[in-house]
C-alpha cells in the first residue's frame, strides 16, 4: 500500500469515527491523519489533492462543535473510575486504622521487650508488666517464657 493510499484510508477512518491508531474523538488534523496512517510528518503535503481534501475536512470540522457523544463509553468509564476511587478511599481508611493499631501494638511490645531486657538488672515482676498490657494478647506459652 502506497503512502497516499495509507493516508486516504486513514482520513476515511477518521471521518467515520473509527480510528485504529489515534484516540477516538480526537479532532482531525494533518498530524492525526499521518499518525493514523502510520507515516511520517508532512507526507500528506506531497499529495496536493489529498492535502486539499484533508484541509476541507478540517475546515468543515471546525465549524461543527465537538460532539459530546463522540465516545459514549466515556461517561461509563468516568463512573467506573469514580466508583473505584470511592472503594480505594475506603480501603485506605481501613489500612490507616490497621496501621494505627499496629503502631500502638508495636509500642506496647517495645515496652515489653524493654522490660524483658532489663529483667535481670532490676529483678522486676514481669507478670505485672505483662498483665497491665490489655491490648496485646500474649499466649500462656509466651508468658511462661517471659518468667
Amino acid at each position: 500500500m502506497s503512502g497516499e493510499q495509507k493516508l486516504r484510508a486513514a482520513l476515511a477512518r477518521l471521518k467515520e469515527g473509527k480510528p485504529i491508531h489515534v484516540s477516538l474523538g480526537k479532532r482531525i488534523s494533518l498530524s492525526s491523519i499521518e499518525d493514523e496512517a502510520g507515516v511520517g510528518r508532512s507526507l500528506i503535503r506531497h499529495y496536493p489533492d489529498l492535502h486539499k481534501e484533508a484541509l476541507d475536512v478540517i475546515k468543515a470540522q471546525k465549524r461543527e462543535p465537538l460532539s459530546s457523544n463522540t465516545r459514549p463509553e466515556k461517561a461509563e468509564d468516568i463512573d467506573k473510575i469514580k466508583k473505584e476511587l470511592v472503594e480505594k478511599k475506603a480501603e485506605l481508611s481501613e489500612l490507616r486504622k490497621a496501621n494505627s493499631e499496629l503502631i500502638r501494638t508495636n509500642a506496647e511490645l517495645f515496652t515489653l521487650l524493654n522490660a524483658v531486657a532489663h529483667k535481670n538488672r532490676r529483678d522486676i515482676d514481669l507478670e505485672s508488666v505483662v498483665g497491665s498490657v490489655t491490648k496485646v494478647n500474649i499466649s500462656d506459652n509466651i508468658r511462661s517464657l517471659l518468667k
